[in-house]
């Protein structure tokens, strides 16, 4: 059933409502006859051409964002969008962008549609929305590069788990998983919102996650004998997991004046280091300070309550040679959430090798959008 409310601007993209509280949408981008060769998931089969233009080091940049609005308006996401808006003009900005948001205002019907339209135009430039999913309170938006995005599979897999059995209207925690192929890596994207109440509960959120999200679509691209997560290449797993710092007062006297000494007491990285959790994952090295508790408009710290590192991002891969971390960080600008925004960019090799150009036969271009050229390939028999 479509959602009533309005649409995207994309003609291509619309909101489909999949229960209450809970929208998906895809963007459909193979609408053009050119495109006459694909593989599974009806993306396009690109040529060499294309290949070297778009990804000549067989690298794809991948930017994971995580963040607790603590029930704000979607405004509060322009923080994001200028943030993303910058890295777009001064550098570049990443080919694929993921961005997970928890506790969402819950009585709000229309947040997803009203934080597309916040954070979209400031990118859209250069990038598209390719996937979004909202499951009660929270969201996860992917937006790919243009000239990426008729490489990744039409309809991506997605399922939300919820930590407790029952879904409840407001603050529903649990995850949300998506499962993707671009170009030849396939991608599991998760987000997250973990038990605040303890860290037993914490740890049995995340084993949950592991045994029910499962995706049918990996049975069809890989040769794995089951669908769990790990038969795709690469895992980002990110979002408030709500980990905290123990130790309390002694935590407390020591933490502000030397945050990153914090990660001594940190209840993931001590599970991690004890394999109790996160079995095989990775977190690239942390050197920002505690992102929660915030005092709203401001960079300090509720007084009386321990800073801790409850917004993460992991990374698991089938071969870490395929991915490596390049920049862990937080945006420091004081906002109205009693969390900092954290992100975590890494490369990804997307193709196993360079491919060869006799393998595609005689390549004809077709090139109507500068922008955009769609390979037209005659496959050699």
């Amino acid at each position: 059933m479509e959602d009533p409310a309005s649409t995207p601007s994309s003609s291509s993209s619309q909101y489909i409502s999949t229960g209450e509280n809970n929208w998906t949408l895809v963007h459909h981008s193979r609408n053009n006859p050119r495109h006459n060769v694909t593989q599974f998931g009806n993306a396009s089969v690109p040529s060499y051409d294309c290949l070297v233009k778009n990804i000549p080091d067989r690298m794809l940049n991948v930017c994971c964002m995580t963040w607790n609005v603590n029930e704000k308006p979607a405004t509060i996401l322009k923080t994001i969008g200028n943030f993303l808006d910058k890295k777009r003009t001064a550098t570049a900005l990443e080919d694929i962008v993921a961005i997970a948001i928890q506790e969402i205002p819950p009585q709000n019907r229309s947040f997803h549609e009203e934080a597309l339209s916040v954070i979209e135009p400031l990118i859209l430039a250069t990038h598209t929305i390719y996937f979004s999913h909202r499951a009660w309170s929270q969201m996860l938006m992917i937006f790919i590069a243009k000239p990426h995005l008729r490489y990744a599979i039409d309809e991506p897999s997605v399922k939300f788990i919820p930590c407790k059995a029952v879904a409840k209207p407001i603050r529903t925690k649990g995850s949300i998983g998506v499962c993707f192929k671009v170009y030849q890596r396939i991608f599991v994207v998760v987000a997250s919102h973990f038990s605040h109440s303890s860290i037993k509960n914490r740890m049995a959120n995340y084993h949950k996650m592991v045994q029910s999200l499962k995706f049918p679509s990996l049975l069809y691209v890989t040769d794995a004998k089951n669908d769990r997560m790990f038969a795709a290449d690469v895992i980002l797993w990110m979002g408030d997991l709500n980990f905290r710092l123990s130790g309390g007062s002694l935590v407390l006297k020591n933490v502000l004046p030397n945050p990153n000494d914090a990660l001594i007491y940190d209840e993931l990285t001590q599970q991690m280091r004890q394999g109790n959790i996160f079995i095989d994952f990775r977190e690239a090295r942390i050197q920002f300070p505690p992102t929660h508790k915030l005092e709203s408009n401001s960079n300090n710290y509720v007084v009386g309550k321990i800073p801790s590192y409850t917004d993460r991002v992991l990374y698991w891969a089938s071969n870490f040679d395929n991915i490596s971390p390049i920049e862990y960080s937080c945006l420091k600008e004081e906002t109205l959430s009693d969390h900092r925004p954290v992100f975590c960019c890494f490369k990804v090799v997307a193709l196993h090798n360079p491919i060869p150009r006799e393998h595609f036969g005689r390549v004809r271009c077709s090139v109507q959008d500068d922008d955009e050229p769609g390979p037209s390939i005659s496959m050699r028999i």
